[in-house]
């Protein structure tokens, strides 16, 4: 729910437009108008709600554009006041879902591991029996149901991949007991491969044997009664030896190496006759053996890839785009802020309303607009809810607000009557707060006339490891001339003026501080009469100038008490401002 107040002049009547947007979609969820009359609160509820699946931050913005209508007894200007709230939506996974998630995972991974290498093991295989004279039956067809099978653990994977962490929970229940009854069935076939290698190098080995004693018969003499026995067998033994090598299957080799172990003991018995005998051995075979070896086989065990989930990353959309969520700590913060307020009856709120134009601006060159910031109480802000951006953000702070805690319940104060050196503190907690809730070291400030001195002291007493940059416009660095100070003590706030007088004990500690390390930018207005010297009706040229700060110079003109010190942060009144910080913040 949304509720928004406005205070204004009883006689007064406020019509306001408003709008609440869908960031990350990029359109209008509603926009309407309405009229405050006393101080009548306005509510609007929408419902939000969550994707079904995945892990991420949406974004919505409520804004809304008001102004009074001048009359009779209601003198107002029509400028309308901008006001703006960013909402983060930011969506993950429930208890359950993680359980489903991780277990889900721990599974396909068992799954995966073990049909992986069943498959290295079965190609290992095929590579090797394509170079040997064995052959194992539907070799292939097992290497392709090894595949098949993994395939199908590879498309729940998929699933699990898409964050369909439900889906492949389904499915690995609805296929548990298939994937069971493969893998036994694959681990069986595995084991009987195991068993006809081992078998196969076995024969081998005796094989190799065989021969060698062939050739050692081959060399012998026999008797005249035994030479052309002798002569017929060993002729067998070789046909049977070339019969072993073209045999393919473990059955056949096993068969005719039974019938080489006989012919070679048939053979052996009578050289044993002829020594018994003591035969006269003039008769050789004049045969000859050439050796052949075969290599066993050997199925080296591959190391298998360790099985990768490509999980699903949180995504953050913005004006139709998704990103993935990321906190790149480049990305700083923009912090706007407002200047002295020369009326003291005003609500505070409305200084907040001078960089509004120039946020909405620079959203459209890459700055999000964040909106506004009124608790500096930094242990009260959510950690890290604007962390995950892919864009930087900009917010309007001000530091006429502070906080009170009475009863465990924290209250915001408006207070625009302390001098700059509590400001400079309360710029303290607004950083403090930007950088939890954006997860940034460091951010950026652009400041607006007395905002400056506020950042100013601020680094000179707090030190400026937690600015990136600061960019001022318009800031009295060397204080206002007599007649802005006469008119800033009529209207305005009695502590910051004095604090503002150019020859007052705060400037004076201000011009001693330590020239800063990081970048300060200072835009500076001319073209305007002020104190009878150039500026921008209040702020006189010398007065802006720092000869230590990047300067820029910026023509304009001043009507009435409209002056240029004001509307030079106005894009379209002048856009070389706004240019120029643009530039430096990109």
């Amino acid at each position: 729910e949304i509720s928004s107040k406005i205070l204004t002049n009883p006689f007064c009547e406020t019509t306001c437009e408003y709008s609440f947007l869908d960031l990350s979609k990029n359109n209008t969820v509603e926009k309407g108008e309405f009229i405050f009359k006393n101080s009548e609160p306005f509510s609007k509820k929408y419902p939000l709600t969550a994707p079904s699946k995945g892990t991420g931050q949406i974004f919505y913005r409520f804004e809304m554009n008001c102004a009074s209508s001048e009359g009779f007894l209601c003198r107002t200007k029509p400028d309308p006041f901008y006001q703006s709230t960013l909402i983060v939506l930011e969506y993950d996974l429930t208890d359950e879902e993680t359980i489903i998630k991780n277990t889900t995972q721990k599974e396909l991974t068992k799954l995966l591991e073990n049909f992986g290498s069943l498959e290295s093991y079965f190609s290992n295989v095929q590579t090797e029996l394509n170079s040997s004279s064995l052959e194992i039956k539907n070799i292939n067809e097992t290497t392709s149901k090894v595949l098949s099978t993994k395939n199908d653990a590879i498309k729940i994977k998929d699933f699990w991949e898409l964050g369909e962490y439900r889906t492949v929970w389904n499915l690995l229940e609805k296929q548990s007991a298939k994937f069971v009854n493969e893998t036994l069935e694959l681990q069986t076939l595995k084991n009987d491969t195991e068993k006809q290698i081992s078998k196969f190098n076995e024969l081998l080995d005796k094989f190799h044997s065989f021969q060698i004693n062939t050739s050692t018969i081959l060399q012998t003499n026999f008797s005249d009664s035994k030479i052309n026995e002798a002569r017929n067998l060993a002729t067998q033994i070789i046909t049977i030896r070339d019969s072993f090598l073209n045999k393919s299957n473990i059955s056949e080799k096993t068969q005719t190496l039974i019938s080489l172990e006989n012919n070679i003991t048939k053979i052996n018995v009578l050289l044993q006759e002829d020594s018994l005998n003591n035969s006269d051995l003039n008769n050789s075979l004049d045969i000859e053996l050439n050796i052949t070896f075969v290599e066993s086989i050997q199925i080296n065990k591959t190391e298998i890839a360790e099985i990768e989930f490509s999980e699903q990353k949180s995504q953050c959309c913005l004006f139709g785009e998704c990103e993935t969520c990321t906190n790149k700590e480049d990305l700083y913060p923009v912090i706007f802020l407002h200047g002295h307020d020369f009326s003291s009856r005003v609500s505070a709120e409305y200084n907040l309303n001078l960089f509004g134009k120039m946020q909405k601006s620079l959203e459209k060159d890459g700055l999000l607009n964040a909106g506004t910031i009124l608790i500096n109480v930094p242990e009260e802000i959510k950690q890290d809810t604007l962390s995950q951006i892919p864009w930087p953000v900009s917010i309007k702070a001000s530091y006429y607000f502070d906080s009170i805690r009475e009863e465990g319940e924290l209250s915001i104060l408006q207070t625009k009557k302390d001098n700059i050196d509590t400001y400079a503190i309360r710029l303290k907690n607004i950083i403090d707060s930007v950088q939890k809730r954006t997860g940034k070291n460091e951010v950026t400030l652009v400041t607006h006339s007395m905002g400056g001195l506020v950042a100013r002291r601020y680094i000179q007493i707090f030190g400026e490891q937690d600015i990136h940059k600061i960019i001022m416009v318009s800031s009295p660095n060397h204080g206002i001339g007599s007649k802005t100070y006469n008119l800033c003590k009529a209207f305005g706030e009695s502590k910051e003026c004095d604090d503002m007088e150019e020859n007052s004990l705060f400037l004076n500690k201000l011009k001693n501080q330590q020239i800063p390390k990081i970048e300060v930018h200072n835009i500076i207005g001319v073209g305007c009469d002020t104190n009878g010297v150039d500026g921008d009706g209040i702020v006189k040229k010398d007065s802006a100038t720092l000869n230590w700060t990047t300067n820029y110079i910026i023509n304009g003109t001043c009507n009435g008490f409209e002056y240029l010190h004001s509307k030079i942060v106005y894009p379209k009144e002048y856009p070389k401002t706004y240019k120029t910080i643009r530039d430096i913040l990109f």
